[in-house]
C-alpha cells in the first residue's frame, strides 16, 4: 500500500472518525500475542497521529465477540453506535460470521485470508492476501529457496487456517512441480505432545523440508521432538499461524540436534519499503520508540487504507461519513483488489536472538519449478 499523501486534491474530510473494532474472544485464540490488545491500540493511536494531521480526530471502541449465540444482539450495539467503518476480527471463522449484520458500512480486517472472503458483499475486504496468493507465496519460497528437496508437511487439522493453507500449497506443489515428493501428516492440536514422530517424518533426506502448518503451540511441541529424531539438520517453514514475532517460544527451544525456523508472513517491521517507514515515522512521534509488533503496523495500514481512500476520491460529501468511506473505499479498490495488499512477503530466521529478516519474495509473481519445462 502507498504511503497516504498529506497533499491529496482536496476533499472535506470530516471531524470526525468513529471506528468500531471488533475482536474474538481473546480466551479462544492459542496463537495471539499477551500484549495483543496493546498492540492493537498503539496502531489505532499511531493512525489517529496522522488523521491529527488532516484535521480528524479518530475515537475508536472495542467490542469482543463473546458469544456466537447472541450475535445479533452484539452487532446491533454497535450498529447503535454509528460508526463510520468497522475493523473486523483477524480470524477468518468470526469475520465470515458478519456479513449478514452489516450492509452499508464498510468493514474490514487486518490478517483474515480464508479464499471464501473473496465471494463477500463488495462492503466487505481483507488487506491480507488470501489464502491462493499466501500459499503461492509459500511455493515459490520453497522451489526457489530448496530446489532439489521433497516436501514434508505437517499439518494441525483442528487450526482451520492451517489445513485451509495446506490445501492451497499442495495444490501449487502439485500442479507446479509435480516431480517434487510430497508426504503430508495430519494430526490434532490437543493430542501434539502424544503425536509419534516416526509417524510425521519419513524417508527425510538431508535437502528436504518441513512445512510446519500449526499453530505456535503445537509447534514448540513437534520442532524440538523432529529435530531430535532426525539425522540430519531440519529446516521447518511456518507462516504467520505461528503467532506474534514478539511472545513466541519457537525461537528458544532446545533440542540436542541443530535445527532451522523460518516464517513465511506477509508484514514485518524489519521489511525496508516506504509504507513501513511512514508508519513508523507517525509510530515514533506517538510513543518515541521503534514499535516491536507486526500486528500494530497492520492495524495502522488498515486504517491508513481507509484515510487514503478519502482524501483521493470523488464522492457526494452531502452523504454521510459511513457512506463516503465507503464509496470511496470501493473506488480504490475497483482500480486495483490488492491496493492496499502487501506486495512483498518477509522470510524471517527465527532463533534464541528474536526474528531476523533473511530475505523477501513477491506475492504476485508465479516462480518456476527446477527441471521443468517452464524453465
Amino acid at each position: 500500500m502507498l504511503p497516504i499523501s498529506l497533499h491529496a486534491e482536496s476533499n472535506v474530510l470530516p471531524k470526525e472518525l468513529k471506528v468500531a473494532v471488533i475482536l474474538k474472544n481473546p480466551n479462544t485464540l492459542p496463537y495471539t500475542s499477551s500484549r495483543y490488545l496493546d498492540y492493537y491500540k498503539q496502531g489505532l493511536n499511531t493512525a489517529s497521529s496522522l488523521a491529527n494531521t488532516m484535521g480528524m480526530a479518530v475515537k475508536y471502541k472495542f467490542y469482543v465477540m463473546k458469544d456466537i449465540t447472541k450475535l445479533p444482539q452484539q452487532m446491533q450495539k454497535i450498529k447503535n453506535w454509528d460508526p463510520g467503518f468497522i475493523i473486523g476480527p483477524n480470524y477468518s471463522n468470526a469475520f465470515l460470521l458478519l456479513k449478514n449484520h452489516f450492509k452499508n458500512t464498510l468493514v474490514l480486517s487486518a490478517y483474515a485470508n480464508a479464499q471464501s472472503i473473496a465471494f463477500l458483499p463488495d462492503n466487505f475486504h481483507t488487506l491480507n492476501p488470501l489464502n491462493e496468493q499466501y500459499a503461492q507465496t509459500v511455493y515459490n519460497y520453497i522451489v526457489k529457496t530448496f530446489p532439489s528437496g521433497n516436501v514434508h508437511v505437517i499439518v494441525d487439522k483442528s487450526c482451520k487456517a492451517c489445513y485451509g493453507m495446506s490445501v492451497a500449497i499442495l495444490n501449487n506443489i502439485r500442479s507446479g512441480c509435480p516431480r517434487k515428493k510430497i508426504y503430508t501428516n495430519y494430526f490434532v492440536d490437543f493430542i501434539s505432545a502424544q503425536v509419534p514422530v516416526e509417524g510425521l517424518i519419513k524417508d527425510f533426506s538431508k535437502n528436504d523440508v518441513i512445512l510446519m502448518l500449526t499453530t505456535s503451540d503445537s509447534a514448540m511441541v513437534l520442532i524440538p521432538k523432529i529435530a531430535d529424531y532426525l539425522n540430519y539438520p531440519a529446516i521447518f517453514i511456518g507462516t504467520d499461524t505461528w503467532g506474534s514475532s514478539v511472545d513466541s517460544k519457537l525461537g528458544r527451544l532446545r533440542s540436542k540436534k541443530p535445527y532451522t525456523a523460518i516464517r513465511v508472513i506477509p508484514r514485518s517491521l524489519q521489511l525496508d519499503i516506504p509504507e513501513l517507514s511512514f508508519f513508523k515515522q507517525y509510530y515514533q512521534k506517538c510513543y518515541h520508540k521503534l514499535p516491536v509488533d507486526n500486528i500494530t503496523y497492520a492495524v495502522f495500514s488498515t486504517v491508513n487504507s481507509v484515510l487514503y481512500s478519502l482524501t483521493n476520491c470523488k464522492v457526494n460529501h452531502s452523504n454521510e461519513i459511513r457512506d463516503q468511506i465507503l464509496t470511496c473505499y470501493q473506488q480504490q479498490l475497483k482500480k486495483n483488489r490488492d491496493a492496499f495488499r502487501p506486495k512483498l512477503f518477509a522470510i524471517e530466521n527465527v532463533d534464541a536472538s528474536g526474528n531476523t529478516l533473511i530475505g523477501s519474495i513477491s506475492s504476485s509473481e508465479v516462480y518456476p519449478c527446477p527441471g521443468t519445462k517452464h524453465e
